[in-house]
């Protein structure tokens, strides 16, 4: 099974991990991969349209792990539970634990159980096998869930246990029309020098930054949206694709944080600085946004000052992405 400390290990930002980013921190420190936060962090990842879909992605996330790991994660769709045991149990024969995505209504350890719906993650790193060998699947499958928040629903704290799988089957549902099932394959390698890793991170998150706002799909596109006059559910989705965005800057921001320290210790370093400023603002943004989407939600008016909160999480973005093209023009002229 995966040796982790889901106390503290292998970082302190966990805090600003999304359910799957934290249960894929799981898989990287199984492989001994030593800068997570560079794989989970470096890049800025904001969703700007109903749906789900995320159009503001630097580079796809299994291409990343690639050239930051030297792995490959191995991501395929699992028509039922039953093949998701399947599928667990032979990668853990392999020694490679999973990373499964469900439905977080149907997942008995959270909180969110029988309340929302939205994509869940956790990790199947072992397995009990049945008496008799049966059909393949395991009698119980050992669970880690690193995921850390605390939801309107109750605490979502880290878990690990085991679970039988006849309790599963009959309560794990799919987000969406399958389940997920990831793994890491490969040798983990050093495949860049750690101050050019950090150039081509910068460097690509600004090119993003470029192409979404020629599209009007950035921040500010988010913030010119007129959810005054929004349903319940699209300032649900709203509420989501905030909280996404709070816990992507703030970990972004201490990204930031080690590289100004590596360069300049004990100086702050300006971009990491407006780094957290955009961090704040995203935070209070999203309580705003779920403030509206709980009104609404209840029969009453949006609130007037939603779009303001908005606008001013995206004035902070602006001036974030402003400070890291300063810093790019002036990289190996002054210490960031």
């Amino acid at each position: 099974m995966t040796s982790v400390n889901l106390e503290s290990a292998p970082g302190a930002y966990r805090a600003s991990l999304s359910c799957v980013d934290a249960n894929l921190e799981v898989l990287l420190g199984h492989h001994g991969v030593p800068d997570v936060l560079t794989v989970l962090g470096g890049l800025c990842v904001l969703d700007t349209e109903p749906g789900g879909t995320v159009t503001t992605r630097p580079t796809p996330v299994d291409r990343w792990v690639r050239h930051c790991t030297g792995l490959e994660l191995r991501q395929s769709e699992a028509p039922d539970v039953e093949t998701v045991f399947r599928l667990a149990r032979s990668a853990v024969d392999e020694r490679a634990p999973v990373l499964v995505t469900v439905d977080a209504h149907s997942v008995p350890w959270s909180p969110y159980q029988g309340r929302e719906h939205h994509e869940h993650a956790f990790v199947i790193d072992g397995y009990e096998a049945p008496d008799d060998g049966g059909d393949g699947i395991p009698r119980r499958v050992h669970v880690v869930d690193a995921y850390t928040n605390a939801t309107r629903h109750g605490a979502a704290d880290p878990q690990e246990l085991w679970m039988d799988t006849e309790r599963l089957r009959t309560t794990l549902t799919a987000h969406g029309d399958a389940f997920g099932v990831a793994r890491l394959e490969g040798e983990r390698q050093c495949v860049a020098d750690s101050a050019i890793r950090a150039l081509e991170t910068v460097w690509l998150n600004t090119r993003a930054h470029e192409r979404t706002v020629e599209a009007g799909r950035d921040s500010r596109g988010l913030a010119c949206h007129d959810w005054e006059q929004e349903t319940a559910e699209g300032l649900q989705w709203l509420s989501l694709a905030t909280w996404l965005a709070t816990r992507n800057r703030g970990l972004h921001a201490q990204w930031w944080d080690r590289m100004h320290a590596s360069r300049a210790p004990g100086k702050p370093g300006p971009v990491a600085e407006a780094g957290h400023e955009a961090a704040h603002s995203w935070q209070q943004a999203q309580k705003a946004v779920y403030l509206a989407w709980r009104r609404v939600e209840a029969g009453r008016a949006c609130p007037p000052t939603l779009k303001t909160s908005l606008t001013v999480a995206a004035d902070a973005e602006e001036r974030w992405f402003a400070a890291m093209y300063t810093w790019l023009r002036t990289l190996g002229e002054t210490p960031a």
